[in-house]
Order: C-alpha cells, then structure tokens, then sequence
C-alpha cells in the first residue's frame, strides 16, 4: 500500500487530488 501511495503522490494529478482530500477533511474537522 505504501508504493501505491508513494506513486499516487508523484504524479501532479495524484497529488492535486490528495491535497483537495486533505483540504476536504480538515474543513470537515474544522466544522465538526
């Protein structure tokens, strides 16, 4: 899981996506 995760993360897209998850779920933390 870790190497998918890694290779996830290196590509632009898998990144932009990853940020937006965690952007999402901090808001969601925030409002909670």
């Amino acid at each position: 899981m870790r190497s998918e995760f890694d290779a996830l993360v290196r590509t632009p897209t898998g990144r932009r996506a990853f940020l937006k998850y965690m952007a999402m779920v901090g808001g969601m933390g925030v409002l909670a």
